[in-house]
């Protein structure tokens, strides 16, 4: 289990790397071609080339079996490797949105995949969230050495390169680690709770990740437009405070089950709503990043966990699991147009109103959500105590039970079975346990006169009437 755990630290911390430091140096790039708001649209262009390689998946996993696979990984693995390239020589704005769009399909097929496998190696395990965060962080500070401690840019990008290559791999090399199963059944509570609804669950957490993505992809885009402008760097040291909140973020929302985890990413969106108001209204930028980045992190491991955990309730798993990050990417495509029309307006009256009914929706859909869990406990104990009744009146036990009982023989055990168990006539019986007719006589009125009944056929009758619960 240990190399398990090890395995899908590896390939969460590997895809976070990875898919984030392709994104920062995509914008670093296109920074030389566009102004600062057309980093940020053309940032939404990959970002929703990525949803469709979350979308393709489940597809993919489906028939993508055996030689195939190494086929496909020799192909990804050429991909992302002229897509690095490419990116880093940033020639063409035309070609640099075309290869942009391209890798990041193929990161949103492996980040899919990284997460699904997880997920299935996770099942039953009580610190999903746990996992996910420490990937998140490693994730993030890898990026930040990579960005900061590599000084020449060939290395840098090298390092993602090899990393993406290796992600790949691993996803194929899965197997020894991951065992789907079609049936997930088994794993409907293992966080200690039931839903009522599992499709209306899901698309309540669908919403509720949809509506706080917009308050997320509005600090985003914030903070993008001014590292775009070229005053800060939001790759310098600030950027650690990103993995200490996704390390954090992990081990809190992991807390009795999780129980908690929806009420704390609530606070955290309060704050980060309170945060784009104040910040309109004039506030100091690098108060408005450290929050970005402590909510930065809690988001993506919430909504990445909860849809994990969501995803053992339902019957199609591999198109779950990864969902989070999908309909985050897909809401930063949609808002961000509009998103940055109302920041680089002014109109710091219709930012705070549209932010305060966007947290009013989440409320709602939030409340509703939660309504959807019920404790397993009181179902678990009557399943408990069904599973004990029918261990007691198992055919097996009853046997065991009744012969211990009336005190009967080994041989009078195999002679009661044969009575029991057989539509054999007398003599039929006798030959098959290698004995007389007379003796076997000799056995069934014994078992009679020891249970208190008269010939076969009240023994039978007997036997079954019996209760081994009523008998002690």
């Amino acid at each position: 289990m240990k190399n398990k755990k090890i395995y899908v630290t590896a390939i969460l911390t590997l895809f976070n790397f990875v898919f984030l430091g392709t994104e920062y140096l995509f914008d670093n790039m296109m920074m030389n071609l566009v102004d600062s708001d057309g980093v940020v649209l053309v940032q939404n262009y990959i970002l929703g080339a990525s949803v469709l390689g979350f979308v393709l998946f489940p597809f993919i996993n489906r028939y993508l079996k055996g030689y195939l696979e190494y086929v496909a990984g020799i192909v990804a693995s050429i991909i992302a490797a002229v897509s690095v390239a490419v990116i880093s020589g940033h020639s063409s704005y035309e070609i640099m949105i075309i290869i942009g769009c391209i890798f990041f399909v193929l990161l949103g097929i492996t980040g899919s995949a990284a997460i699904y496998y997880s997920s299935v190696i996770l099942r039953g395990s009580s610190q999903i969230s746990s996992y996910v965060g420490i990937a998140y962080a490693a994730g993030v500070f890898l990026q930040f050495i990579n960005n900061n401690i590599i000084k020449k840019e060939i290395a840098q990008k090298a390092v993602i390169i090899v990393l993406a290559v290796s992600l790949i791999w691993l996803i194929i090399y899965r197997k020894k680690f991951a065992e789907e199963k079609d049936n997930v059944d088994k794993y409907d509570s293992a966080d200690g709770y039931l839903i009522k609804n599992k499709m209306l669950t899901g698309m309540l957490l669908v919403i509720m990740v949809a509506l706080m993505s917009c308050i997320f992809v509005s600090l985003d885009n914030a903070v993008t437009l001014v590292h775009a402008q070229g005053s800060v760097d939001i790759g310098q040291l600030p950027r650690i405070l990103l993995a200490l909140s996704g390390l954090c973020a992990g081990f809190l929302f992991d807390i009795h089950n999780g129980r908690y985890m929806s009420m704390i990413m609530y606070c955290i969106t309060l704050i980060s709503t309170l945060c784009i108001v104040i910040i309109n209204f004039g506030g100091i930028f690098i108060a408005g990043l450290v929050i970005f980045y402590i909510s930065a992190g809690f988001f993506a491991v919430f909504f990445t966990a909860s849809f994990m955990s969501l995803s053992y309730k339902m019957k199609n798993p591999e198109f779950w699991a990864g969902l989070g990050r999908a309909v985050n990417n897909l809401c930063a495509v949609i808002t961000s147009a509009v998103s940055v029309k109302l920041l680089t307006s002014g109109s710091n009256m219709v930012i705070t109103v549209v932010s305060v009914i966007l947290f009013v929706l989440i409320s709602i859909v939030n409340f509703i959500y939660l309504n959807q869990y019920y404790p397993q406990k009181q179902v678990e104990s009557d399943e408990q105590t069904d599973e004990t009744q029918e261990e007691i009146i198992s055919p097996e036990k009853k046997f065991e039970l009744f012969c211990e009982c009336y005190s009967l023989t080994e041989r009078e055990k195999e002679v009661l079975n044969a009575l029991l168990y057989s539509d054999k006539d007398v003599q039929d019986i006798a030959e098959s346990l290698f004995i007389s007719r007379a003796a076997l006589y000799r056995h069934i009125s014994s078992i009679n006169q020891k249970t208190n009944t008269n010939k076969r056929v009240g023994l039978i009758q007997y036997y079954y009437a019996w209760n081994p619960v009523e008998n002690g």
